[in-house]
């Protein structure tokens, strides 16, 4: 069945997921403790990540690993293949090997200039 012009599928758009697990934690994790007197309270995020620093400065090699993987990026993990010394090779189709060869080749000449 076609649509009719000026016809939206879904005017409503999509529905928010607000109700999902990840939300909720999210908004757990950034309410603000009330605070004591004098001080301002802090978040439950900050509590946690008081925690995982104080388990990995106390040895824990897995709060160790969070605090590398968030604040150094995680280390990138090397691939093998079993498919000998050869290169892998991928068939993109004709058209699109003839618009890459066509691409490379005006590259080489932009270069020289």
């Amino acid at each position: 069945m076609p649509f009719k012009p000026g016809n939206r599928a879904n005017p409503y758009g999509r529905p928010k997921l607000e109700c999902t697990i990840s939300s909720q934690i999210t908004k757990l994790l950034h309410h603000r403790e009330t605070p004591q007197k004098g001080k301002r309270g802090i978040t439950r995020a900050q509590k946690v990540a008081e925690k995982i620093m104080e388990l990995a400065e106390s040895g824990n090699l897995w709060a160790a690993n969070i605090v590398l993987d968030r604040c150094e990026g995680k280390v990138k993990q090397p691939l093998e293949h079993s498919g000998g010394q050869e290169p892998i090779k991928v068939d993109l189709g004709e058209e699109v090997s003839s618009k890459l060869a066509e691409i490379y080749s005006h590259k080489g000449k932009t270069d020289e200039k």
